[in-house]
């Protein structure tokens, strides 16, 4: 087949030459440009699904960190409860049952909760004495586990307060924890 190379030859090149050429070029140019398009779509298929993914941990990621504030605020919640309270009342397993038996603000967002009261002798003595332990499950059933009635005749006491859920994101138990010292007199200047 002869070459179009110069358009002054092209009136001695037969005319169905000249049209079987032009339709080799354009069937090769459409095969690249489909080479092309492939291989675009393959490259934002694959960003696309690396957009999700990420997008996908974000709102995992988020979540988390709202269960996380969840309890931070309940446990909050539960001293700031214990404080109010007068040293008889601290010291009484019946009234950190009472205390328990409403639900916190917080824990809607929380599923699975359960909280735990755990006052004790501080600074802690030799040998440890039993502490009194305030129970809540998550069906809102409040139990006193333990009792130590020698409590409201220490100066100060210790008030670990523990809050503890199925976390969303993977299912796993999640904890949170803060503890205090809670003075007989209070806070003394």
């Amino acid at each position: 087949m002869n070459q179009i190379s110069n358009p002054l030859l092209l009136s001695a090149t037969p005319a169905s030459e000249v049209t079987m050429s032009l339709g080799n070029a354009r069937r090769s140019l459409s095969g690249v440009a489909l080479l092309e398009v492939l291989m675009a779509g393959t490259t934002i298929a694959l960003f696309m699904a690396g957009l999700f993914t990420m997008n996908s941990f974000s709102v995992k990621t988020v979540r988390a960190g709202r269960e996380t504030v969840a309890a931070s605020l309940i446990v909050q919640e539960r001293l700031d409860q214990l404080r109010k309270g007068t040293w008889i009342n601290v010291t009484d397993p019946a009234y950190v049952r009472t205390l328990l038996s409403t639900p916190a603000g917080s824990g809607a967002a929380l599923s699975g909760l359960t909280e735990r009261v755990t006052l004790n002798v501080y600074p802690a003595v030799a040998p440890t004495p039993v502490p009194t332990v305030v129970r809540r499950a998550a069906n809102g059933t409040v139990t006193i586990v333990s009792s130590n009635a020698t409590l409201s005749t220490q100066p100060t006491l210790r008030a670990d307060v523990t809050t503890t859920w199925a976390g969303n994101r993977t299912g796993a138990t999640r904890t949170r924890t803060v503890s205090t010292v809670i003075a007989q007199g209070g806070i003394v200047k």
